[in-house]
């Protein structure tokens, strides 16, 4: 035997002898102990079969309990229900390569390391293990797959894998049901509202009274969540990257699932709804006795929450209803033809949503509920997140099946960005500030600013969760043309606020502008573009709860709302004037939340659409032109109509300063602005995880693919992983 043989006889009899003392680590025991058996048995024994049953001591999912340090222990039952002896080929964490499902540091491990095939109508205990001390993540939602030669009597191949949800959660007091309270509280005013129609001593001052308590308790609660907020938790963590969690099943049949949890696209926006609810029910008309404005507030906050948080498509539908309907009652009493058009845009909206949504959860395969429990309807986000469409759906409405999903979807969440045609609501909500009340002290304008900042908050979560995040395919597609599109809305409105005359109807035009930037950052598909937009989703909110708050100040106490009736308000109002201008800029310029976020999404887009890019930074120059016109006003010399106003000649011929009262309103409102100023990695940092994890989908490796250029956490962290 030469030398070359005999070399390469001794390496084939090692690498044999390795594999059969070591295993595979592919399909090996997720304990210390690992089976022979390396490949999945797909031809059942002959005679007498055995059948596998999963059974946990909570009747679900295997819930763990802490035990010693940062262990958490739980265990299930393998039961044999069959007339043969059942055999357990494999055990292992439904995880791979490239989706890392749950948290590291989960093991199982049969109780006395049984390897002996389980005789029928007997069971084998497996104990479960998490140590919590190797993860980043706070809960852990995992799921164990069971697999075996189980077969039924006459079929020719075994039966598929049995799967067990793991539950763990290392959190305490209000953190467990945090998401739960922040929907619950609205809720609760709402029902109060209604009490308060049969419930005579319930009306005015009482209910206001309980409903700007029950806000502030809201606000303050979704302050100390965000703080809680771990920016760095990404799907690599587990748990798909999503953080406060909650999830039970409420139709088992049909897949249905209570399903919350929030990731970085969408803390930061709670954060905002909670904040300007707050300051929107503090500052409602006192006098007024209708509970109607109060009750819709409330329905709109939760269902903004509720469309934040949930991860189900059929939750987030629901969620767009209460929102929607929300709005229609804040609006009816003080803009009817505002609250008749949020209706309509409204249905519209849901239906294209409906069916959209539904299409995609049936072509999307099969999924597993909390408890490993399995149904052909996919629901929940994170599970879409793992379907690939574009290959999968057959054509519909005349286009392949994803695109034409993609559109449905899109129409419906972009309904309220506002982009034209649909932007009719908010220019009704516009023109309320130029309709005057003797008795009114500006304060009825609040409903005004509740719906124009969280309708097109939540419209533009919902395009970034739904039409980027999940669709990423149909996405490449839409930014053929949005771009460009958006470069059209932004000059519009850019175009038409330059040239107005009306405070009130300015804000409108901007908010145009400022959805037409949202859809040329967010589809240009890079990662500063994308991170861009969410900054501006939430700013937002931000700057238009204060335009309109302000504008409604300044117009009904001077009864006028012509830029040339307004101008020195700021030497008499300096407190109502800085938010205005505050509000304007936000709504104007890539002010909120950091100035160069939305510069340098600009300067991302260049690269795959150069036209739209430069087009869309000279078109801010236009919507700054409006911003230099109402700050000109605010710092001019008050007209001489002043003087002889009657409304204003109690005040001297001044147009009065915000009041004590309004300062509860302006407060919260003020300290978000300058978080958002001072430290805006808080708002768009999160983001960094989410596109991460998309932009390898969203963005194929090419020649115009835009770098990834974000930092991943030390290795030493815990959690992290190479």
């Amino acid at each position: 035997m030469s030398r070359t043989l005999r070399i390469g006889f001794l390496c084939a009899a090692t690498l044999i002898a390795a594999l059969f003392l070591f295993g595979s680590t592919a399909n090996a025991h997720m304990g210390a102990e690992r089976f022979k058996i390396e490949k999945r048995v797909s031809v059942p024994p002959k005679g007498p079969r055995g059948q596998l049953e999963l059974r946990s001591s909570s009747g679900g999912e295997v819930r763990l309990l802490r035990a010693e340090g940062t262990d958490y222990v739980g265990s299930f039952d393998v039961r044999n229900t069959g007339p043969g002896p059942l055999t357990i080929t494999r055990v292992f964490v439904l995880d791979a390569d490239d989706d890392q499902r749950s948290p590291p540091g989960l093991s199982a491990q049969p109780e006395g390391g049984a390897r002996a095939s389980i005789p029928p109508g007997q069971s084998r205990h497996y104990d479960v293990t998490w140590h919590a001390g190797e993860a980043r993540a706070r809960q852990l939602f995992a799921q164990i797959v069971v697999d075996s030669d189980a077969a039924q009597p006459e079929a020719k191949q075994v039966d598929p894998p049995k799967t067990v949800g793991v539950v763990a959660d290392r959190r305490t007091g209000l953190e467990r049901h945090g998401l739960s309270l922040l929907l619950g509280l609205p809720l609760l005013l709402a029902l109060a509202a209604l009490a308060s129609r049969f419930v005579a001593p319930l009306r005015g001052k009482v209910l206001r009274s309980f409903g700007s308590g029950l806000m502030l308790v809201e606000a303050a609660l979704a302050v100390l969540l965000f703080s809680g907020f771990d920016r760095e938790l990404g799907k690599r963590d587990g748990n798909d990257g999503l953080q406060l969690i909650e999830r039970a099943i409420v139709d088992r049949a049909s897949g249905l699932e209570l399903f919350l949890g929030v990731d970085g696209l969408s803390m930061a926006a709670i954060l905002v709804v909670a904040v300007v609810g707050l300051a929107a029910v503090v500052a409602l008309d006192p006098g007024s006795d209708s509970p109607r404005p109060l009750g819709g507030a409330a329905l709109l906050v939760s269902g903004a929450v509720a469309a934040l948080s949930t991860q189900t498509t059929m939750g987030f539908v629901a969620a767009w209803v209460v929102l929607v309907g929300g709005a229609v009652l804040l609006t009816w009493d003080s803009a009817r033809s505002a609250s008749l058009q949020i209706a309509i845009v409204g249905v519209v909206s849901t239906a294209l949503l409906t069916v959209g949504l539904r299409f995609i959860a049936s072509h999307a395969g099969g999924a597993s509920l909390v408890d490993g429990s399995e149904t052909s309807m996919v629901y929940a986000f994170p599970d879409l997140v793992r379907a690939h469409f574009s290959t999968e759906l057959t054509p519909w409405l005349g286009l392949p099946g994803y695109r034409s999903a993609w559109l449905l979807v899109f129409l419906g969440s972009a309904a309220f960005l506002p982009i034209v045609p649909l932007h009719g609501w908010l220019s009704a909500l516009g023109t309320r500030g130029s309709t005057f009340h003797p008795s009114s002290s500006g304060r009825s304008l609040a409903e005004t600013a509740l719906a124009a900042a969280i309708l097109p908050l939540v419209s533009a979560y919902a395009v970034l969760r739904l039409a980027l995040v999940i669709q990423p395919d149909g996405a490449r597609w839409g930014a053929e043309s949005l771009p460009t599109v958006g470069v059209v809305f932004l000059v519009i409105g850019g175009l038409f606020a330059s040239t107005e005359r009306d405070l009130g109807r300015i804000g409108a035009h901007l908010s145009l502008a400022r959805g037409g930037l949202f859809l040329l950052l967010a589809f240009s598909l890079t990662p500063q573009g994308i991170e861009a937009a969410a900054g501006l989703a939430a700013a937002f909110g931000i700057a238009s709860a204060l335009f309109h708050l302000a504008t409604g100040r300044a117009t009904a106490r001077a009864h006028e709302s012509a830029l040339a009736r307004l101008s020195g308000i700021g030497r008499s109002a300096p407190i109502l004037s800085t938010a205005l201008i505050v509000g304007i800029l936000g709504l104007a310029s890539p002010l909120l939340p950091g100035m160069l976020g939305p510069l340098v999404g600009l300067v991302g887009a260049m690269g795959r659409n150069p036209f739209s890019a430069v087009a869309g930074t000279a078109a801010l120059g236009l919507s700054m032109i409006g911003v230099a016109r109402a700050v000109r006003t605010v710092f001019g010399s008050p007209p001489s109509e002043w003087r002889d106003s009657k409304y204003l000649e109690p005040f001297g011929g001044t147009v009065p300063d915000l009041r004590r009262g309004d300062l509860a309103w302006a407060a919260p409102l003020f300290a978000l602005a300058l978080l958002a100023m001072l430290a805006p990695r808080l708002f768009v940092g999160p983001v960094d995880s989410i596109i991460r994890d998309l932009v390898p989908r969203l963005d194929p490796d090419g020649p115009t693919r835009v770098a990834l250029d974000i930092e991943r956490p030390s290795a030493t962290e815990p959690g992290a992983r190479s």
